[in-house]
């Protein structure tokens, strides 16, 4: 949304992303004798937030502008399954 001449923008986004084959190394027991197993693609991610963005922009004159602005969001990271 653009207000004032598009002086002032407001933008607001929200989101739900589940991410799959997320590439992450296993557990393993320490009885095996092997120092670390190979990356797998296994695990599974979902991120749920939203974001909004504000920003003001204006000029003083011909030869000076300026720009002031400010983002807030909020995010969870949630691991489904590995």
């Amino acid at each position: 949304i653009n207000f004032f001449n598009d002086r002032l923008q407001i933008v607001g986004d929200y989101f739900d992303k589940v991410s799959t084959d997320v590439l992450i190394r296993l557990p393993q027991p320490r009885t095996l004798g092997v120092g670390t197993l190979p990356f797998q693609n296994v695990a599974e991610v979902q991120n749920v937030g939203w974001e909004a963005d504000v920003k003001w922009q204006d000029n003083i004159n011909n030869k000076l502008s300026y720009f002031v602005g400010f983002n807030i969001s909020k995010v969870k990271n949630e691991i489904k399954f590995y």
